[in-house]
């Protein structure tokens, strides 16, 4: 009897130490290869003529209305017309009177050919809400042409400025500025959106973590399945999980944090996973199986979570298949530049709930063979 409570013991420890490394990994993981790069408008200015053309020393610009924070890139279209590919062009982002950012890029470009120029910077923090002017100078040394690719759709505020000089209101250039931002840019940016600011967005992650605590207490520390210390990291690393996937969804949404779909989705991920535990308390309690729930053991727990995340996944890599979900999304008061629709489900996340479901399934399938290799030298003896 002794050494069957024993190989429980053991096989209960070995299952939840098991369970929150792998879910510690997964979490890390998860934030470490989290990034945003994507457009900062959902609808960019067409290239429908060349402006130009613009020789050695002289520039065109553009301003543009930034409206998220960690602005880090524009990208623009040019075609150049010469017998040796020569170009560099210096780049300029300015501010009012502020010169922001400054740089200078060689562009490999083939003759008479549209190019697409990327120029990265140094992310902006506190971006959102200013108007730039993106200023191109040609390259002092350059020999050939420079025609800068323009819109007639009016998407942008003002209008091209050739050389210094205005020209029509109607004409802007081809400009696409976004951010390329990682797992901790992301999160500074959202918490900075909301009411409360980053001390009250960390305060109800806070929350969260100590709600689901509560509901799983209920369910394992009642019995002292599984101690205090446990309980509080898993419930703290399923949260933190649950935010990262949600945040991946949205990882080629143009300004993602400007729309509802962001905030509900996020809201509800997060909130959903805190209230997981207390659902199942009160079915069980109604159902009167709770006692019948608390001694489940970890395998059988382990195996529930891998068959709803292989479900999950399924669906999800089903839902996603053939044509994208859209979901409409209203323009904002001013009119710039979310209105339009936006996909609805990220095919990513298929895949990452494929592969958690298998690394579940994984640990399910080596605590079983642990279990009942314990059990058959427990019978054979020493």
């Amino acid at each position: 009897m002794q050494r069957s409570k024993f190989v429980g013991y053991r096989s209960r420890t070995l299952g939840t130490t098991l369970g929150t490394a792998i879910l510690l990994i997964l979490t890390w993981v998860s934030f470490a290869t989290l990034r945003w790069d994507a457009p900062m408008m959902s609808v960019q200015p067409q290239a429908l003529f060349a402006a130009g053309p613009f020789r050695a020393n002289e520039a065109f610009e553009q301003p543009f209305d930034a409206t998220v924070n960690y602005l880090s890139y524009v990208e623009t279209k040019i075609q150049y017309r010469a017998r040796q590919p020569d170009l560099s062009l210096l780049f300029r982002l300015r501010h009012g009177d502020s010169l922001e950012r400054e740089g200078i890029l060689t562009v490999p470009t083939n003759s008479n050919e549209i190019t697409t120029v990327h120029w990265q910077f140094a992310p902006i923090p506190e971006s959102a809400g200013r108007r730039y002017s993106i200023q191109i100078v040609v390259g002092p040394q350059v020999a050939g042409e420079v025609f800068a690719m323009a819109d007639l759709q009016d998407p942008l505020p003002g209008s091209l400025i050739s050389n210094g000089i205005a020209t029509d209101e109607r004409i802007d250039l081809v400009v696409d500025p976004g951010r390329h931002a990682n797992w901790w840019r992301i999160l500074a940016t959202t918490a900075r959106r909301t009411p409360i600011g980053i001390p009250g967005a960390l305060s109800l992650l806070v929350l969260a973590t100590v709600t689901t605590a509560g509901g799983f207490t209920i369910l394992f520390g009642s019995r002292r399945l599984v101690p205090a210390m446990i309980i509080a990291a898993i419930s703290g690393l399923a949260i933190l999980l649950t935010l990262s996937l949600a945040l991946r969804i949205f990882m080629n949404q143009p300004s993602a944090e400007l729309t509802s779909q962001f905030w509900i989705v996020l809201v509800a991920s997060v909130f959903g996973t805190a209230g997981t535990p207390w659902i199942i308390v009160a079915i069980s309690s109604v159902t009167g199986t709770l006692d019948s729930v608390r001694s489940a053991s970890i395998a059988n727990w382990l195996f529930a979570i891998a068959s709803v995340l292989s479900a999950s996944g399924l669906a999800t890599s089903i839902f996603t298949a053939g044509e994208k979900i859209h979901i409409a999304i209203p323009a904002l008061g001013d009119g710039q530049p979310n209105a339009g629709r936006f996909g609805l489900l990220n095919p990513d996340i298929a895949g990452w709930l494929i592969r958690v479901a298998c690394l579940v399934w994984a640990v399910y399938l080596v605590l079983i063979y642990l279990r009942r290799k314990s059990v058959t030298d427990s019978e054979i003896g020493p």
